[in-house]
């Protein structure tokens, strides 16, 4: 029986992570909302794991149109993670998608874009159901 070593590994890695970051700042709120962006960061890659590991299985039409769905929802969640990073080092700090007017280019452009290919993946996926009828 195959066992799912994922959520074990979450645990594991929360709780290695929630005593040296809640300890080192106890007098502030700071290390709270810094767990919370870590935390944030664990279960966004779970989530992009999952959808495409749950997507693998799948082939034709309805394969094609689930990895672009996964791709979409990929491509927001970057603008997550920037978000994320860019709380945790620091306003006025590089983060992976620059900074300045690039940064905020980005920061526009991502979820609309990530929207775009989400349309076109459920677009594949309702013209196949279609079909089926």
């Amino acid at each position: 029986m195959k066992r799912n070593i994922f959520l074990p590994l979450i645990a594991l890695s929360l709780l290695l992570i929630a005593g040296p970051v809640l300890a080192a700042e106890e007098e502030s709120q700071a290390g709270i909302v810094t767990f919370i962006n870590l935390v944030t960061l664990v279960v966004v890659g779970g989530i992009i794991y999952n959808i495409f590991a749950g997507v693998g299985g799948f082939g034709g039409v309805v394969g094609k149109a689930l990895k672009t769905i996964g791709f979409g929802i990929l491509i927001l969640s970057i603008n997550v993670i920037d978000e994320v990073i860019e709380s945790l080092a620091g306003f006025g700090s590089e983060t992976i998608l620059g900074e300045g007017l690039v940064h905020d280019v980005f920061h526009e452009a991502l979820p609309l874009l990530g929207f775009i290919v989400l349309a076109f993946g459920l677009s594949k996926l309702t013209k196949f159901i279609k079909t089926i009828k």
